[in-house]
């Protein structure tokens, strides 16, 4: 069975060591210094993958990293823009621009089918890079070099979030690598305990904000169910986890029928051009739900992975560009929607859970 990249593979550590050393990527900002070596070991993973043979085993490892660099994004950019906020970092605004961009392409790569995966896979590998050499190098440096100047200590902002357990994610084997790459035991595990936070960092990494009420309070509690199980996983033993599982999968069938119903009808109404597609992506959705369902039942070890990684994808590819491309067709037809729905959820056809709104208005308030 191939290696996980979550286990330990000396070859790979080595060349990370010596990238990170030979090229000064250290910030002097622990926290920080972890997610960015993290970074570097997925990048070295993918270029792993350019040497195997293209097998069902070599695509689940190429899921399973992408679905790293989404946790990475979302828990990196959310911390940085939080550390240059309180900072009050003068070039802020340039740098979470720069951040969009970076998720735009994780976007991008999610949603492109390509046949030749040999050529997606470098590509991708070509703008990780340029992305550690120009923007870890530079940009990053640049905070760095006003902390130093403007005698800025960052270290109660990170001791904050540790403390309070809060707003951060630091996995085992991310706090393991830091640890052996910089040869220290000082990083350890910290799993957050808030999920309305967890769920906003993504909302807000991956912009899945439509400005659409009802359709929002049923992406945010897909959203909700992913960070949930995704918790769940890593941190549950067996039973519990599979508990987990079922809860996620009945939740994800009740959120395609209410969603669909609502998002279907609303294409209808105004005629939306690109209405088969998106239909389709529907039905590819619910398959793909009860794929995961069957797995499970027949013991698949993979299911549960598969179902986090599914739901991922969702969010990235279909809610974050199809469902945008959706959002922005209906800003001409704002009034009339309105109308619409209100008439539909008065005549019972549109439903919204009591618990999706009032999580909703929660996360409203960040």
């Amino acid at each position: 069975m191939k290696r996980s990249i979550l286990e330990l593979d000396l070859n790979v550590e080595e060349k990370l060591r010596k990238i990170w050393n030979e090229n000064n990527f250290s910030l002097d900002m622990p926290i920080i210094d972890l997610q960015h070596i993290w970074l570097i070991w997925l990048l070295l993973q993918l270029e792993e993958e350019l040497t195997n043979e293209e097998t069902s085993e070599s695509i689940a490892q190429m899921n399973f990293i992408i679905s790293e660099l989404i946790n990475y994004t979302t828990e990196h950019f959310w911390l940085e823009e939080c550390l240059l906020e309180f900072t009050q970092f003068p070039e802020e605004k340039e740098h979470v621009i720069q951040h969009k961009r970076f998720v735009e392409e994780i976007s991008r790569q999610i949603n492109n089918k390509s046949e030749n995966r040999k050529i997606q896979i470098s590509e991708f590998i070509g703008f990780l890079k340029n992305w550690l050499f120009g923007h870890i190098l530079i940009e990053d440096a640049k905070y760095k070099k006003f902390f130093i100047k403007d005698a800025i200590d960052s270290k109660p902002f990170f001791e904050d979030l540790i403390k309070n357990q809060k707003s951060i994610v630091i996995s085992k084997s991310q706090a393991n690598l830091y640890n052996r790459i910089c040869g220290l035991d000082s990083m350890t595990e910290v799993i957050s305990k808030d999920i309305a936070i967890d769920v906003f960092k993504v909302w807000k990494a991956y912009s899945l904000n439509l400005k659409i009420p009802i359709i929002d309070i049923q992406h945010l509690w897909l959203v909700k169910l992913l960070v949930e199980l995704d918790k769940a996983n890593k941190t549950m033993t067996g039973l519990n986890r599979s508990g987990y599982f079922q809860k996620t999968i009945m939740e994800a069938i009740q959120y395609a029928k209410d969603h669909f119903t609502i998002e279907e009808s609303i294409m209808r109404e105004f005629q939306y051009d690109d209405f088969n597609r998106h239909f389709k992506s529907h039905r590819n959705f619910i398959e793909s739900i009860n794929t995961r369902n069957m797995q499970k039942k027949e013991r698949e070890y993979s299911a549960t992975i598969g179902l986090i990684n599914d739901l991922k994808e969702w969010l990235i590819s279909h809610i974050a560009i199809e469902d945008k491309q959706l959002s922005l067709f209906l800003k001409n037809h704002s009034a009339a929607m309105a109308e619409f729905i209100y008439s539909k959820k008065k005549e019972g056809v549109f439903h919204i859970q009591p618990a999706h709104i009032r999580f909703y208005l929660q996360i409203r308030k960040m």
